[in-house]
């Protein structure tokens, strides 16, 4: 089956007899056959002047293929297809078809198989040259000298660090005749696992717990390692370097150009981008991604809020359920003490007998702060009673003054907010990187307050939010846990978190060293060195004791409530004292 974008649907040629072109065609043919996957529609390109090769080759080939003079913008997406068929009249007719490929963004690091009509003017040289140039390493080059169909291609040179010459291909007709099953017949060979010492360029920045940019130009941390172990396994030189435009993980400036570490990339100064940095919907089209080997957590932290008042320290040491089952219990003592001046519970007396005193409250009171009690009841069922009620109070007494110092000592914030709603209903200022602003496309009310920061800037601000600024910062969690460990300070994390982000090495779009990076990392994945790695950097810096103290010496702030409370009871005593002298002159009266 064919799609066809040409302007006349007389396409095909019925073929002659067997002429030099027809084996080109031929052979391109059974090249694709065995090597081409039945998943991926085929892109043919050709020129109109050589209609008859590839009519040949269409009779041949039984594929699903497209076939385009490539004049137009394609009306397809380019991710249809990684595998190529171009009939070129010669190299520069072919270096037009690469830079008509490159333009629309088709895959260079998928299967090619290059057809060279003219006899004259199809140098192998020239060609793998151009090759070279468009990033196309998965290459046959096919062309024909005195009646005979030669093949090339090229690797990865040791001596310059560069294209090789071109390499003819022995026993081409032999090596077709045994299909794809043959291990020593791959026409498409992997490539660029043995970069022979040379030079791999990786653009990074400063990140701590994940990367450390050392003085003599290495790099460690949970990234930093990792990278050392991929360059070791390739065989290559690791060379680092920061971002040479803008800083940090890197996004689209006003002009609509690359920044920072992507931007090296981007525009071919580094070879990938180890940055630990969050997929967003931006960098995952302009990019490609490698095997994810981590999980990057991004959250909002904020400033703690104010410490609560030292009045407030009196209730702390029990938590609110405890608080409530103790007000229950006196509560209860104390509709018992009005109980038993009630009409009914006398006349129920006369039959039981137990005649309790009227002054229960009083000596439940005393009782609870501990101090003695003048008479005990004789009966045996009151006696029993009270001496329950002294081994509760004392239970609850001993926990709450055993508490209660630690209360006065620590310091204590009051409620916290949780979500980022929470923060701008208080007037906080929200931000982070530029590129997180991307995750609330669909959250117009933070996405139009977000305030883009750069690397410098977030780490700035930290600082700022430590201190107390009211500014909510979308941060990497285990980045601001280490920024606290090291620093010291204090953070609050909001429970609503943005996202979890695997963690990948970015690449330039179909970049050909993407397949050998991958195939190391994800060895390495297997083998659980990424997951080694973190906790060597990043959990084992969790567990060290945080810097800032919680706790201070008591002064007598800390006993404003106690005081409070002191007072309040001797103006209510007071009170209840004069209540009582009125009343007993008004019932005397």
């Amino acid at each position: 089956m064919s799609l066809t974008e040409l302007d006349s649907p007389s396409l095909f040629i019925p073929k002659s007899n067997i002429t030099i072109t027809a084996n080109l065609a031929e052979t391109a043919a059974r090249i694709a056959i065995n090597n081409f996957e039945w998943r991926y529609l085929t892109l043919v390109l050709f020129n109109s002047t050589i209609l008859n090769v590839v009519g040949d080759f269409w009779q041949l080939y039984d594929k699903s293929f497209i076939i385009t003079k490539g004049l137009r913008r394609p009306r397809y997406h380019p991710e249809v297809t990684r595998q190529y068929i171009l009939f070129g009249k010669d190299i520069a007719d072919i270096t037009k078809m690469l830079d008509w490929i490159r333009g629309y963004q088709f895959d260079n690091t998928g299967k090619y198989v290059v057809i060279c009509q003219s006899a004259e003017k199809c140098n192998e040289t020239e060609a793998v040259a151009s090759f070279w140039y468009h990033k196309i390493t998965n290459v046959v080059f096919l062309k024909q000298f005195d009646g005979i169909v030669s093949g090339y291609t090229y690797f990865y040179s040791a001596d310059n660090c560069a294209m090789s010459a071109p390499v003819k291909i022995e026993d081409l007709e032999t090596c077709l005749n045994l299909g794809d099953d043959d291990d020593a017949c791959d026409l498409f060979p992997a490539k660029f696992y043995d970069l022979f010492g040379c030079p791999l360029i990786a653009s990074t920045f400063q990140q701590r717990p994940y990367m450390y940019l050392l003085e003599n130009g290495g790099v460690k941390g949970s990234d930093g390692d990792l990278l050392v172990i991929i360059a070791k396994a390739m065989n290559a030189t690791l060379e680092v370097m920061k971002p040479y435009y803008g800083d940090g993980w890197g996004t689209l400036n006003e002009d609509g150009q690359w920044q920072g570490s992507l931007g090296d990339i981007y525009y071919d100064l580094a070879n990938i981008s180890m940055t630990s940095a969050a997929i967003t919907s931006q960098r995952y089209t302009d990019f490609q991604l490698s095997f994810s080997y981590n999980f990057a957590k991004i959250g909002w932290i904020t400033s703690p809020t104010k410490l609560e008042g030292s009045s407030l320290k009196l209730v702390h040491p029990f938590k609110p359920d405890t608080h409530a089952a103790v007000c229950v219990t006196y509560l209860i003592v104390i509709v018992t003490a009005f109980l038993i001046k009630s009409d009914i519970f006398h006349e129920l007396n006369k039959t039981i007998g137990i005649s309790p005193r009227n002054s229960m409250i009083f000596y439940t009171w005393v009782i609870f702060m501990g101090l003695p009690m003048s008479r005990l009841p004789k009966k045996p069922f009151l006696l029993y009673m009270v001496f329950l009620w002294i081994w509760y109070s004392f239970f609850i007494r001993t926990v709450y003054q055993a508490s209660l110092m630690n209360s006065l000592k620590s310091k204590k914030f009051a409620s916290n907010y949780e979500t980022v709603e929470e923060l701008m209903n208080a007037n906080y200022k929200i931000g982070g990187g530029l590129a997180l602003q991307d995750y609330f496309n669909d959250y117009p009310a933070v996405y139009d307050n977000f305030i883009g920061l750069t690397t410098k800037e977030v780490n700035d601000t930290k600082i700022r939010v430590s201190r107390g600024e009211n500014f909510g910062l979308s941060v990497n969690l285990d980045a601001a846990d280490f920024f606290i460990q090291t620093y010291g300070g204090a953070f609050h994390v909001l429970d609503q978190k943005i996202v979890v982000s695997p963690t990948v090495i970015f690449f330039k779009k179909f970049s050909p060293l993407a397949r050998s990076v991958n195939r190391v990392l994800w060895r390495l994945v297997e083998a659980g060195i990424p997951d080694k790695l973190y906790r060597i950097y990043v959990q084992v810096n969790k567990k060290r004791p945080k810097r800032v103290n919680n706790q201070e010496p008591i002064t007598m702030n800390h006993y404003t409530g106690c005081y409070a409370l002191l007072f309040c009871g001797w103006i209510l005593s007071f009170l209840t004292f004069l209540f009582e002298i009125l009343f007993s002159k008004n019932k005397h009266r």
